[in-house]
């Protein structure tokens, strides 16, 4: 009995780290040192403690090697030794011990009791997870009437906008709509096993109607969500990985209900989508059948311009600015709209200090006001653009979200200033943007052929993939949009080998536990939802990275964890109760 009051314990510790992964406020909790800790290097320090207080209760179990740790040790060691190539060794070793970090959420997981069915406590802490964070999403989209963003701003990072479409930021461990599919990705399978677990122990046939109608409540809300991120590659992955969990669960004898609940997953997602192109055009837009309104637009004029403009020297432009989008600007709040300058030479942005103009007032949709913007002259002679353009606080420029900005091509020198006759074009500047991902995906090919076996150095693509694309600004927040090629031009040719070692070795042991009948029938339907999530995200990762974002990363290795613990013990888990199959 004290062995599994001890065994609920950890158990405790784990769900609220699995929580953790998924909400990170903005400032550290607290600091030692110049050593700064988050909610979610916690959270691997409650998985770590997990693991240790049960090697106190059962260290032959603790001690035991399994297939799975060399995977996520190699994986581990390949950015270490990678980080020799870095220019950025601190950078480098940061993200290392971000991914020591995830292999402690593993070994966390992994090692769990196995008296107290750790396997459905822990989805059913992810499907919890998966619920609050549905709940607040759709309250933070559709509830505009509330103020939740003075009650969340914990959290808040910001507003995250592209073109027509903005979602307002789950967490820190979320910031972006890509990120915030994939989690959903990672856990709507553990939520759809988890209820189809609580429906077959139900022995009164009304108990269990009314679990399945709150399962596919859940599961219409969670999916719903996962369409207002309007993330294109989410809206393939997960389609295909819960049907291919559909298809399995029929091949291998789980019964009628289960593949039609991984079934209610994509058709909720058609649903949902044609629900959403019928009361507007937002979902339309993103697919590429409608036109897209944009939520970023505004039109400039230069009024004044001094023409004794000196090295290094402050000074400023009147500007006419036009808002011809349909939103107002402010300037005041998290995602206030201010206006500011670049400078570029020969296509490059030069890295010369910016100062920000503040809007004097509100500006609604159609309506303009002269500013006085303020800049700073390059420090050396030449030729240069000046480009003045609004910024949106954490979201970015306009001219990211393709608003063409003011330019002013000039010729700086002791003597003043002149401006440069003919379009701006002309003096070698490029129109700002982002690059695509098959620019990217070339200059991380590129990347790798210059540095083939260790690669640039762990998440160091992002600081480098400007000397493959000159033609752009380059941008830290930039990475290559693939975690293979992620793996590939940051770790080389050994770090793609061991993340691909990694989840080459997670599907076998997936594969091997969703074939297994003789399971108990809860592990056998943990074990399908696992394998969906991998399957998601080993697709959604060809489109998008998430290394980099805790809360998937988190996630992600504890669900390695769990294909772990389901794997090592199988052979001793016998029937704990008989298979439903519904």
């Amino acid at each position: 009995m004290r062995t599994r009051r001890r065994a609920w314990l950890i158990l405790s510790g784990a769900c609220l780290a699995i929580f953790l992964t998924a909400f990170e406020v903005r400032r550290p909790l607290f600091m030692i040192g110049p050593v700064s800790f988050t909610t979610t290097e916690l959270a691997a320090g409650f998985f770590l403690l997990t693991a240790a207080a049960w090697a106190m209760v059962d260290r032959s179990r603790f001690l035991s090697r399994r297939f799975l740790d060399l995977a996520v040790l190699l994986f581990v060691l390949s950015n270490f030794i990678s980080v020799a190539a870095a220019i950025d060794k601190t950078g480098a070793l940061k993200f290392s011990f971000r991914m020591t970090a995830a292999g402690l959420v593993y070994f966390g997981i992994s090692r769990l009791p196995s008296r107290a069915r750790s396997h459905l406590v822990v989805a059913g802490a992810a499907a919890l997870t998966l619920l609050v964070v549905t709940l607040v999403g759709l309250m933070q989209n559709f509830a505009g009437f509330m103020d939740w963003e003075r009650w969340l701003s914990p959290w808040q990072e910001g507003i995250f906008t592209f073109g027509a479409f903005d979602n307002v930021r789950i967490s820190s461990t979320l910031p972006y709509p890509t990120s915030l599919a994939m989690f959903i990705e990672l856990t709507l399978p553990l939520l759809i096993a988890a209820g189809l677990w609580l429906v077959c122990r139900e022995q009164t046939a009304s108990r269990r109607r009314l679990l399945q109608a709150a399962l596919a409540a859940s599961l219409a809300a969670a999916v719903a969500l996962l369409v207002y991120t309007y993330t294109r590659s989410a809206l393939v992955a997960m389609p295909l990985s819960v049907m291919t969990a559909g298809f399995l669960a029929v091949v291998y004898g789980y019964g009628k209900r289960v593949a039609a609940f991984f079934a209610l997953a994509p058709v909720f997602l058609v649903a949902v989508l044609a629900l959403s192109m019928i009361t507007g055009n937002k979902a339309a837009a993103r697919l590429g059948v409608a036109d897209q309104p944009q939520r970023q637009g505004a039109e400039y004029r230069i009024l004044e311009f001094p023409d004794d403009l000196k090295p290094g020297e402050e000074s400023s432009a009147r500007v006419n600015i036009v808002n011809t989008s349909e939103v107002a600007w402010t300037p005041d709040g998290s995602n206030r709209v201010l206006a500011s300058y670049r400078w570029f030479q020969d296509g490059m942005q030069t890295r010369e200090i910016s100062l920000d103009s503040y809007l004097p007032r509100d500006v609604g949709p159609g309506e303009q006001l002269d500013i006085d913007v303020v800049f700073l002259a390059p420090p050396e002679p030449g030729e240069y653009i000046l480009v003045i353009d609004l910024l949106q606080v954490g979201v970015g420029w306009f001219s990211s979200n393709g608003v063409p900005p003011a330019l002013v091509p000039l010729e700086i020198d002791e003597q003043g200033s002149r401006i440069l006759p003919g379009p701006a074009e002309e003096t070698g500047f490029i129109a700002i943007g982002t690059p695509s991902r098959s620019m990217l995906w070339q200059a991380a090919y590129h990347m790798w052929r210059d540095y083939p076996l260790l690669g640039v150095g762990p998440d160091q693509f992002r600081a480098r993939y400007g000397e493959y694309l000159s033609e752009l600004p380059p941008d830290v927040r930039v990475r290559t949009n693939n975690i293979y090629l992620e793996a590939l031009s940051n770790t080389g040719l050994a770090g793609l080998a061991a993340m691909l070692f990694l989840l080459g070795s997670a599907a076998w042991c997936q594969w091997r536990l969703v074939r297994d009948r003789a399971q108990e029938y809860g592990r056998r339907l943990v074990s399908l939802a696992l394998m969906a999530s991998l399957a998601a995200y080993a697709l959604h990762g060809m489109l998008d990275n998430f290394l980099w974002q805790n809360g998937i990363t988190f996630m992600f290795f504890a669900q390695l964890g769990l294909t772990s613990w389901l794997y090592f013990t199988r052979s001793g888990s016998g029937r704990e109760e008989p298979a439903k199959t519904g």
